[in-house]
């Protein structure tokens, strides 16, 4: 469907049924669609759609889709997912909650990338992939961090900057306070 100041002005015709799809505007006008591509189901993977309204679909390779069956014959396709956070220009996304980012791009499909995020102002603890819209943020339990951080102090790649200032942190804590926030923006 294509809309012009929230008035309806026709649809778009991809060529089959989505799963899960995640679009993106991009700053052109143009759409940028992916979808959870199923094998022997699906043809298309990913579409690109200009703003006006010319559709080029991009099909699946291996990597790019997901078998919906499982090891009894079961349909079990729709337990995956696709997350899209919009935290970078273009249409960047996750197949899986982890440590999978993956980026696509018109000219070169889709590209994989393996990421950790660390948290760099309190001595480089793991972070977990809770981000949207260009921001890290998660909240612990007092002693739930003050566990985190001595595993993090045990570690041999923790500096003595690192120390410093995750035993400053921790002898804040008490167990009767409320839960810490931590709230960043990504950077590269």
């Amino acid at each position: 469907m294509a809309y012009s100041d929230g008035t309806f002005n026709s649809d778009i015709e991809i060529g089959e049924k989505l799963n899960k799809p995640k679009i993106v505007l991009n700053e052109d006008g143009s759409l940028t669609m992916v979808h959870i591509c199923f094998e022997k189901r699906n043809k298309i993977y990913a579409a690109h759609i200009t703003k006006d309204g010319e559709v080029t679909t991009f099909a699946g390779k291996f990597g790019e889709t997901i078998n919906p069956i499982d090891k009894d014959g079961s349909f079990v396709g729709f337990n995956n997912e696709t997350w899209c956070y919009q935290n970078v220009l273009g249409m960047v996304y996750m197949m899986m909650p982890n440590d999978t980012l993956y980026s696509y791009d018109v000219q070169k499909g889709a590209t994989m990338h393996f990421v950790r995020l660390k948290n760099d102002k309190f001595g480089n603890l793991d972070a977990p992939f809770n981000f949207s819209n260009g921001y890290f943020f998660v909240v612990y339990e007092p002693m739930q961090l003050a566990d985190k951080i001595e595993k993090r102090l045990a570690e041999s790649s923790c500096t003595a900057q690192n120390k410093k200032t995750l035993n400053e942190l921790l002898d804040s804590l008490n167990e009767n306070d409320n839960n810490v926030m931590f709230i960043g923006k990504l950077k590269k």
